[in-house]
């Protein structure tokens, strides 16, 4: 670089990413380390009273003008020379471009949170499950409930200190209006990135407190508060009338959408997976469900695999040849828009779509037996099945005719 540099200061050499740690080399000209835009680097220099002090600068051409930013001391003034060597390399490792304007885009002021760790994060999930989508769907958790909360909200980038924050946390989760369920699995994704971030990418990092912002009294509350706003709700199963008042609406309606419904309800599908068949998933004994749909392009259905358990549900409500013949009358329709036509009309009825399934549930408990059912359903447990069942038959009252 040809521009004229600041007199005075003696400059480490920076550490990268991949560089095995040892010690820091002392550059004897700031020129020669001071060669690559918009990185940080180590500077030994003195203060108005004289006093050398380390500080962390980068060089940088902003609008045509060449400057030095400084980081905020505050983060690094009392480490040691391992622990600045640690911070160094941290800094640098989000060197590129794209992952440099991500960090000041998210306002990031620690190094601990970056692209790096998120793309390494997310490479971590993929190795551990089969499902396309599933890896980034706890990345989006991350960015939208605790990377909102602890970085833009509260200027709090460093995990190990988020504990600082956890019952403010708690309760700005709880104004989000979010199911027990959900909430659940932003504490536990949280959880479980702090772990890897600790084990995985940062062994430097001090070992973070475990978060659990809501207490098991709070969950118990919302789903018994839950509950009791649903007591006047109309029953989940669906009647054999009912059923008919249905199909006789949606013939009025939206006659395109009559093959999905009765493929959910004689098979028990979700609404999405009635758009995955095609003729080798009829077997000779059962229907293979281990596709959704995805979109469609080209007037054709995208599809991919269903996010639970592949599964075989008998023909027990439905043969071979009557579902392949509505499975071919069946329009290619992006799944959301598939979703939304058929709750609209089943939201008159006081039903949404996945009411099919736990009808198909409840019934299939009246004549078969429970593993053939769970099977069907998918489920990886009885339990779960028995959550779909919506039989409320009960025995009578009446006293047994004993004679005289």
């Amino acid at each position: 670089m040809d521009s004229k540099y600041p007199t005075g200061l003696t400059v480490f050499s920076p550490w990268l990413h991949n560089e095995k740690v040892g010690e820091l080399k002392l550059a004897t000209n700031i020129q020669e380390s001071a060669t690559e835009w918009s990185k940080w680097y180590l500077v030994r220099e003195k203060n108005r009273s004289g006093i050398e002090r380390n500080c962390i600068k980068r060089y940088r051409k902003v609008n045509g003008k060449i400057t030095w930013n400084r980081y905020p001391a505050k983060h690094y003034k009392d480490m040691n020379e391992t622990e600045l060597g640690a911070l160094l390399r941290r800094l640098n490792a989000s060197f590129v471009t794209e992952k440099k304007l991500a960090e000041e885009r998210y306002n990031f002021q620690h190094a601990f949170i970056n692209i790096t760790s998120l793309s390494a994060f997310e490479k971590h999930l993929k190795k551990q499950t089969t499902t396309k989508g599933s890896a980034s769907y706890p990345v989006t958790i991350l960015q939208k409930y605790v990377f909102e909360f602890f970085i833009i909200k509260n200027d709090l980038a460093d995990p190990s200190k988020w504990h600082l924050k956890e019952d403010d946390w708690g309760e700005w989760l709880l104004d989000q209006d979010l199911s027990v369920a959900l909430l659940k699995r932003i504490v536990s994704t949280t959880n479980r990135f702090l772990r890897f971030l600790t084990q995985k990418v940062y062994p430097e990092m001090p070992t973070p407190r475990k978060l659990e912002p809501i207490g098991r009294a709070k969950f118990s509350e919302i789903n018994y508060l839950k509950k009791k706003k649903g007591d006047g709700d109309e029953s989940k199963y669906v009647p054999d009338a009912t059923y008919k008042k249905i199909l006789k609406a949606v013939e009025e309606e939206d006659a395109s959408l009559l093959p999905n419904i009765k493929l959910c309800y004689a098979f028990g599908l979700r609404i999405n997976e009635s758009l995955g068949f095609s003729r080798l998933k009829l077997l000779k004994e059962s229907l293979l469900v281990d596709e959704q749909g995805a979109g469609v392009k080209d007037g054709k259905i995208l599809t991919r695999k269903v996010k639970t358990n592949v599964r075989k549900v008998p023909y027990w409500n439905m043969d071979a040849k009557e579902a392949w013949e509505l499975i071919q009358k069946i329009v290619p329709l992006h799944p959301s828009t598939l979703n939304k036509r058929v709750n609209k009309i089943l939201g008159k009825f006081g039903h949404s779509s996945h009411d099919f399934r736990r009808t198909f549930i409840t019934d299939a408990h009246r004549k078969h037996h429970w593993k053939d059912v769970q099977r069907a359903a998918g489920h990886t447990t009885h339990q779960m099945t028995m959550k779909y069942d919506q039989d409320d038959r009960q025995f009578s009252n009446e006293l047994a005719d004993l004679g005289d």
